[in-house]
């Protein structure tokens, strides 16, 4: 979408919205890359279509800041650069232990706040207009925070925020997450890495983007650009036997390179590559997220003024939990949208949810269990707090089942209890 010129873009747009109106009243939804790199970089060659051109537009561009703060490094860095999931600082692969490749231990902590703050930015809609407070203890907009030069944030509305981690051609999450955690890191610990990366992406606001078989831990051995390996490396088991990790070198085109990195992790296949359990298990999981997300439309705020009033992070600043992203998410009174009163019933749905009063998510991305503090100021009844019930129940997931809510009574403050590597989704039901 880059290569091609905004203005045209919008017209395809609005061309195909105006004809299918007059059919069946459907939408079409235009998205893409939008990179701003190469020969069309900074509008060499136009005014393309890029992240920062479409903003405004109503056009989904795919926001590679949150991919990279989840993941660590991106598709041009060390392949074992790691990120807020893959264990930086907290759970340290070699090449940050021993060959201090992304600095000594006090700089991995300061890249560790700083890629919570980008996935920040994502899981509010990447909009440049949203602000919180940031590592740094003060409070800014997305768009005033920068990013290889360019803003943090960089969208007007929610529908131009493409989330995803993993994505056609490139490297699936799994194989990712194997390039770069701890190789001591058990197949169990990578697969609930790759849940919170889905899970990151199912809780965000915007659009969700998810990579065919990656909830199913699908491997393509490592390969970085797959577009002409043939079915070997692409194909997907969609009964979850296998993933069929270890099933050879990626071709040398696009990775010769690196093949004895590669090579060293895919003769460890016996130990790293999920079982049959392990994947079914994943996959049961990343069903779960799809049907929270559209068990509540808190989940999908339709502008940008909703999520500016109703969405708000917390174990934000200095004195955050390392590792721990969190999200409170407030249902409108019943019968206004976006602060308008007199609304009709169906239009007030879209910010008011007829089943819970607030929603929160509780990404815990370190290896062990952390306690938050429930948010005094936010939350308008600690003592009724719960785990969603999609999600307590220990026949889907015994960890996850495991996360609670402590205190909360009177006199007492209530504290979000989450296992390792788990997202839990608290609720508080409407009376």
């Amino acid at each position: 979408m880059r290569y091609l010129n905004k203005k045209r873009n919008i017209q395809q747009k609005n061309r195909n919205n105006n004809n299918n109106n007059n059919n069946n009243n459907n939408y079409y939804y235009l998205y893409g890359e939008a990179w701003d790199f190469g020969e069309v970089a900074l509008g060499q060659r136009g005014f393309n279509a890029s992240q920062l051109h479409v903003a405004g537009s109503g056009i989904g561009a795919f926001n590679d800041r949150m991919r990279d703060g989840s993941l660590g490094g991106s598709p041009f860095a060390p392949p074992d650069f790691q990120g807020v999931v893959t264990g930086l600082a907290l759970a340290p692969n070699d090449g940050s232990r021993i060959r201090k490749q992304q600095g000594d231990h006090a700089a991995t902590l300061r890249e560790l706040l700083v890629l919570s703050d980008w996935i920040r930015c994502g899981l509010t809609g990447n909009l440049r207009d949203f602000e919180f407070e940031t590592f740094l203890g003060v409070r800014a907009k997305g768009g005033d925070l920068r990013i290889h030069n360019q803003p943090l944030a960089y969208g007007v509305e929610p529908q131009e925020h493409v989330a995803f981690l993993g994505c056609h051609d490139n490297m699936t999450i799994f194989d990712i997450v194997t390039e770069k955690a701890d190789q001591a890191e058990s197949s169990e610990s990578r697969a609930r890495m790759v849940l919170l990366c889905h899970a990151l992406v199912a809780f965000s606001q915007g659009v969700p983007f998810f990579h065919a078989g990656d909830d199913l831990l699908r491997s393509k051995n490592l390969d970085r650009d797959s577009y002409n390996s043939g079915d070997w490396f692409n194909r997907v088991d969609w009964t979850g036997s296998t993933n069929f990790f270890g099933s050879g070198l990626p071709v040398e085109t696009k990775n010769g390179g690196q093949w004895e990195f590669k090579g060293t992790l895919l003769r460890e296949a016996k130990r790293l590559a999920p079982t049959k359990e392990i994947i079914q298990r994943t996959h049961e999981l990343f069903k779960a997220y799809i049907r929270i997300r559209y068990d509540s439309v808190l989940w999908r705020l339709p502008s940008a003024e909703n999520i500016k009033r109703q969405v708000r992070l917390f174990n934000t600043g200095p004195r955050q939990v390392l590792g721990v992203l969190a999200v409170v998410v407030d249902s409108l009174p019943k019968g206004e949208v976006e602060g308008e009163e007199g609304k009709g019933e169906e239009e007030s749905r879209r910010g008011y949810d007829p089943k819970y009063e607030q929603v929160y998510v509780v990404f815990n991305c370190a290896p062990y269990e952390v306690r938050v503090d429930v948010p005094a100021d936010l939350c308008r009844d600690a003592a009724a707090l719960q785990l969603h019930p999609i999600l307590d129940n220990p026949k889907l997931d015994p960890i996850t089942a495991s996360a609670r809510v402590e205190g909360g009574g009177p006199g007492s403050n209530a504290v979000f209890v989450v296992p390792g590597r788990t997202t839990a989704v608290f609720v508080l039901p409407r009376k």
